[in-house]
């Protein structure tokens, strides 16, 4: 098979499409927006991270606020915390559940004389204390006359 010389075998490039797949867009009216996925569907929306300090001595009255173009929690953790240094001031304790892990954001808060008890992991499916009953290992047998 002869080949000539400067042409290329197989398709011809198409021209791209007019507009851009829905997943690929960015928002042009609010460009400081990220594309985040949802937790719960495997969908994507231009949106912003919103994090909310709350008492919890039992007011449960919002402190403070954060907003942030990620979708992770953990960097923002310390300096949302922080920023209530000139306003309210600084609280003793800190919980946090494991979205807000990092070892960068609780080295700051225990800089600043902030004990932050931030959950490690997830727990396993195997339950320690399981007091629902055990399934039966068989059906019982029955006799049955001819």
């Amino acid at each position: 098979m002869m080949r000539k010389q400067g042409v290329v075998a197989g398709r011809a490039p198409k021209p791209p499409d007019e507009e851009p797949p829905p997943d690929r867009q960015i928002s042009l009216t609010d460009p400081d927006s990220r594309l985040m996925r949802r937790s719960d569907a495997h969908e994507f929306r231009q949106a912003y991270n919103a994090q909310a300090v709350v008492c919890a001595e039992g007011s449960q009255l919002i402190v403070t606020t954060g907003v942030v173009a990620t979708s992770a929690n953990a960097p923002s953790f310390a300096d949302t915390v922080l920023s209530m240094e000139d306003t309210i001031g600084l609280p003793k304790t800190v919980l946090a559940d494991t979205g807000y892990a990092n070892g960068q954001a609780v080295q700051k808060l225990r800089e600043k004389g902030i004990d932050p008890l931030v959950a490690i992991g997830r727990p396993g499916a195997r339950r320690p204390y399981n007091f629902r009953p055990r399934p039966a290992e068989k059906e019982p047998r029955r006799i049955t006359e001819p």
